[in-house]
């Protein structure tokens, strides 16, 4: 008897495990999660104007401008400066950043190895390096 019920406690078991296995093998990491390199500033939006300005001189003057998403924490480096750290939580194509204490809203898309974020009228295009 206790040995029938120690199969079934472990059949059990088993089917439990591969359950939490077979559901986590189903999450995937969101495809905005890399790192991007600036590869266009668009429109006419004020995205946060003091970052749309210092991404837009740094690209004009030929530094390369990245920016990492991983795990809610990102950053933006540019060639020869300290990177600038920012928390950043996803909602379906919504990205909320938070820099600096500011909060930017944007639209977020991944074709290929483009990524475009979208905010009151201007737009970030980046390119995958990872």
């Amino acid at each position: 008897m206790k040995k029938a019920r120690f199969l079934k406690s472990a059949a059990i078991l088993a089917v439990f495990v591969l359950s939490v296995l077979a559901l986590t093998a189903c999450v995937s990491t969101p495809p905005i999660e890399a790192t991007w390199a600036l590869s266009s500033i668009s429109g006419n939006g004020n995205m946060s104007m003091e970052l749309s300005n210092t991404l837009s001189a740094a690209k004009s003057a030929g530094f390369e401008v990245n920016m990492t998403f991983s795990g809610g924490k990102g950053s933006i480096s540019v060639q020869g400066f300290a990177p600038q750290a920012f928390t950043y939580t996803l909602s379906g194509s919504k990205i909320t950043m938070v820099i600096d204490g500011i909060s930017s809203v944007c639209t977020w898309t991944v074709s290929g190895n483009t990524l475009t974020l979208d905010y009151a009228g201007s737009h970030l295009v980046l390119t995958k390096k990872n």
